[in-house]
């Protein structure tokens, strides 16, 4: 006995079902508006003496991971995106307390490298 192949159609069908489910399910997910700040992250006070290069020239603050994915630094009452995901949520770049390294000269940064960890760190734990 032969097994019979679908029409050419019912392929067509099945592949742009297939496709708009997988649509539908990304812009669920990515609907959230910029604005929408989460607001219970996980949190951790950190200071400089807790870093092996601290690349802040405020001496602490508090680091968070917000809706698993966004890593923020708290002070002085600003929040600051730490990685480009909570920048592109509203929160804006650390500019105003990195450090300049003056190991490095020619303008360049502590990295923050060391912080970042860290605030990802705290995201699995949620």
């Amino acid at each position: 006995m032969s097994e019979e192949t679908p029409p050419s159609w019912a392929k067509a069908c099945a592949t742009a079902f297939f496709g708009l489910s997988a649509l539908v399910v990304t812009i669920a997910l990515l609907s959230s508006s910029a604005d929408d700040k989460p607001s219970s992250p996980t949190r951790e006070q950190v200071a400089a003496a807790d870093f092996a290069k601290w690349p802040f020239t405020v001496p602490d603050g508090e680091l968070r991971c917000r809706d698993g994915l966004l890593v923020t630094f708290a002070t002085s009452g600003f929040e600051y995106g730490i990685n480009g995901m909570a920048q592109d949520r509203g929160y804006p770049r650390p500019d105003a307390i990195w450090a300049y390294s003056p190991s490095l000269g020619h303008g360049l940064k502590v990295s923050i490298d060391e912080v970042l960890k860290r605030g990802l760190r705290l995201c699995r734990t949620t």
